[in-house]
């Protein structure tokens, strides 16, 4: 992909179904220079690739407005939030659902109490009118524009049944008035189910709208973490507050008690305790003093903290989480695809089974055939919903995403929730993941003079930053040490240091130094009790004489052996795959109850061993921190990374816990089955409102029950059954993940 590539997000309006964004979706893709386009009708946004070196954002702007929608480019001039875009559309739907129903009242009442009054036809056609061309007009521009573009959706189906049954109506009143008849003759007119259509659709949008709001609350909770301002605290300790937007990297802050702090950086003085729940999901506060970091959108609780700047604006944690869940809300599961090309396909069978209705029941219905068949076509026009089957899958996944963010879960595509649910393996590495990835000092022997020796591994050690030599350093700090340094140090690949002490010579490094020295019983047996149990050995020899040895460690994660009982019960097999030994991964995974261990894998062989699993036909989950994990990520169907991992792990990652929780790993999984639960039963009630309400509307019953269907009522079930699937989505945020 060329490095001009450019990936926005941009909020569509206008859009009525689910039609509409897969109609949106496909004409972006036509345009030359838009390398993806993906349009989610529940979210009403674009997320869009293309190169701007082919094609500007007004350009792809203008290609949407050109099929009867609109897409909203970020202002200049301010900083949007997420419910801006909406506003006016929101606002306008409102005004016109209002005005509408001030009109169709007076409508109804006369089409229902007076529908054989002669004056009654014209006082209908002179309300409705309004109502259809001036507060429905919305229905009818986008119909003229999709059908001149070759394309169909709900607003087809609405216009083409009001439209239709406002001219029907209205040339039998202008004939009416212009060929008198008798009183008994005043023909029958549907301008109140024309109108009434009208407004319950208008109600419907207005009341998914406000359904809609509440599936972006997680998104918009995030956004509201953001301070609009914070306080430069300078040299002479004296704060002035100063706009967010204009801090900058190494600036001093001033975080005052009750305050969110406005980006991540290091206290530099101060101590208070901060709600991290924002970022961790952890509603326990944690004590932050000098050195800790501390990350924008979380709370400080108690005293004020002086802080460094270190990451600002759209750098910051919480900022990237908020980008990536916007992401994950408008990107398309598999299972949505699906729904959407069936939805696609929708409108056009609609239009050809009110066809169908007219015809039938006009050539077999009797005398009144034709008006019956123009009754029932209209019904069926407006009953059917393509609504309820575009929204059912996208809400679930919006609300489910929102609801992992606020877990500490942050899930990167819509794609990895639906998989989730399905995992068969899920493949842990152990560093990091299954245990904390800090090493420390877990045993040591001396020979003698501890203090001294202790001393010289502090000072060789103290100059290096690899894992093994802090581990080293926190030994002898913890043991009130001081740091003898050498004259001079040398590296010896594949072995350690040599460190000269003017006549002294010491080797530090790996049991190899230990080849041509003696050593006594004792430390040989503490040796091989050392080695079984995975323990990494380093050893101190001053003139091949073993003068001290320590056994390293890493610290299982308290919570390891019960997640992994906790998958297993969940029907995953839980394998590990690691880069260590083979005595330290078996010791790992004999502690947490892992039966399937493969140790000393380089970065290709993890990914091939996923490969393998996946040729087996198993769904396979990937667990990883690491850059050497980020093969294994791309190659899982899921991909897991930890949050406090590298920035390529969690950049390959579908999912990341926050923080390296492994607790979060079975909520993760319980997430995306009850996620697909809620999809499977949107969809279910999807189809079988249309399944019911389309035969129904068609006149099936009236032959033996002499029933149908009004077309008023019919409008509005159709808009209740889209909003009783937004509903049912938001039962996600009620349920329990434990």
């Amino acid at each position: 992909m060329s490095t001009t590539i450019k990936k926005e997000i941009y909020p569509v309006t206008e859009m009525s179904c689910a039609s509409c964004a897969l109609q949106v979706e496909q004409h972006l893709q036509k345009q030359p220079g838009i390398v993806r386009a993906s349009v989610q009708y529940a979210s009403q946004e674009a997320q869009i690739e293309f190169d701007p070196t082919i094609i500007q954002p007004e350009a792809i702007q203008s290609t949407v407005q050109s099929i009867g929608y609109n897409l909203i480019l970020p202002s200049t001039t301010e900083i949007p939030t997420i419910e801006d875009p909406f506003k006016r559309s929101y606002r306008t739907t409102k005004q016109n659902l209002i005005g509408a129903s001030i009109l169709t009242l007076p409508i109804f009442f006369l089409g229902m109490f007076f529908m054989h009054h002669p004056y009654s036809m014209m006082l209908q056609l002179v309300f409705s009118t309004p109502v259809i061309f001036y507060y429905g007009r919305r229905f009818f521009e986008h119909a003229e524009k999709q059908l001149l573009s070759g394309y169909s959706s709900m607003d087809t189906l609405i216009a083409l049944s009001t439209g239709t049954a406002y001219v029907y109506s209205s040339i039998l009143t202008i004939r009416y008035i212009l060929i008198p008849h008798s009183s008994h003759t005043v023909p029958s007119v549907y301008f109140e189910s024309a109108a009434v259509v009208i407004t319950f659709v208008l109600l419907g949008k207005w009341l998914e709208a406000r359904a809609k709001t509440q599936t972006g609350a997680a998104l918009r909770a995030l956004i509201g973490l953001q301070p609009d301002t914070a306080y430069l605290w300078s040299e002479n300790e004296v704060s002035q507050p100063i706009p967010i937007a204009s801090i900058q990297s190494g600036n001093l802050l001033l975080i005052k008690p009750g305050s969110y702090l406005p980006v991540d950086g290091k206290v530099i003085s101060g101590t208070s305790y901060v709600n991290e729940s924002s970022i961790t999901g952890e509603p326990l506060p944690v004590l932050k003093s000098s050195g800790d970091t501390v990350y924008a959108g979380t709370l400080n609780q108690e005293g004020s903290m002086c802080i460094r700047a270190e990451q600002v604006g759209s750098t910051t944690l919480l900022s990237q989480i908020i980008q990536r869940v916007k992401e994950a809300q408008s990107s398309k599961a598999p299972i949505e695809k699906k729904v959407n090309i069936l939805s696609s396909y929708f409108v056009p069978v609609i239009l050809f089974i009110s066809l169908i209705t007219l015809l039938g029941w006009g050539l077999v219905g009797g005398e009144d055939g034709w008006s019956k068949g123009f009754y029932f076509m209209i019904t069926v026009l407006v009953v059917a919903c393509p609504c309820a089957l575009g929204l059912a899958t996208p809400t679930a996944l919006m609300v489910g995403i929102g609801k992992g963010a606020r877990q500490g879960i942050l899930i990167k595509d819509a794609e990895s929730l639906e998989r989730a649910h399905a995992l068969n393996i899920l493949v842990v590495d152990k560093t990091g993941t299954l245990t904390e990835g800090k090493p420390h000092v877990v045993d040591s022997w001396f020979t003698g003079n501890e203090e001294l020796y202790t001393s010289i591994l502090y000072g060789i050690e103290e100059q290096s930053t690899h894992p093994l030599a802090q581990a080293v350093v926190q030994f002898a700090t913890l043991k009130n040490s001081t740091p003898l340094r050498p004259d001079t140090i040398e590296t010896i690949p594949g072995k350690g240091i040599q460190a000269y002490y003017q006549q002294d010579t010491f080797s530090l490094g790996s049991s190899v130094f230990l080849k041509n020295t003696s050593l006594s019983s004792d430390l040989v047996d503490l040796l091989k009790t050392w080695n079984e149990k995975g323990y990494t050995i380093v050893v101190l020899v001053e003139h091949n004489i073993c003068v001290a040895a320590l056994a390293i460690s890493d610290t299982l994660k308290p919570h390891a052996p019960i997640v992994v009982k906790q998958l297993e019960q969940e029907g995953i097999e839980v394998h590990m795959l690691t880069g260590d030994s083979r005595s330290s991964a078996q010791s790992i995974a004999d502690l947490v109850g892992i039966k399937n261990v493969w140790a000393e894998q380089l970065p290709g062989d993890k990914e091939d061993y996923i490969k393998r699993l996946q040729a087996q036909g198993k769904v396979v989950g990937m667990v990883g921190d690491g850059i050497n994990d980020s093969q294994a990520l791309a190659q899982a169907d899921v991909s897991i990374a930890m949050g406090e991992g590298s920035d390529l792990a969690i950049d390959v990652a579908q999912m990341t816990l926050l923080p390296a929780d492994l607790k979060k790993l079975p909520k993760a999984v319980l997430l995306s089955k009850q996620t697909i639960q809620i999809v499977y039963q949107n969809l279910f009630w999807a189809f079988l409102y249309n399944i019911i309400a389309i035969p129904i509307a068609a006149g099936w019953l009236y032959p033996w029950t002499g029933w149908q269907l009004n077309p008023m009522i019919a409008g509005g079930a159709m808009a209740l059954s889209s909003i009783s699937v937004i509903l049912n989505s938001l039962r996600l945020n009620y349920k329990k993940l434990n």
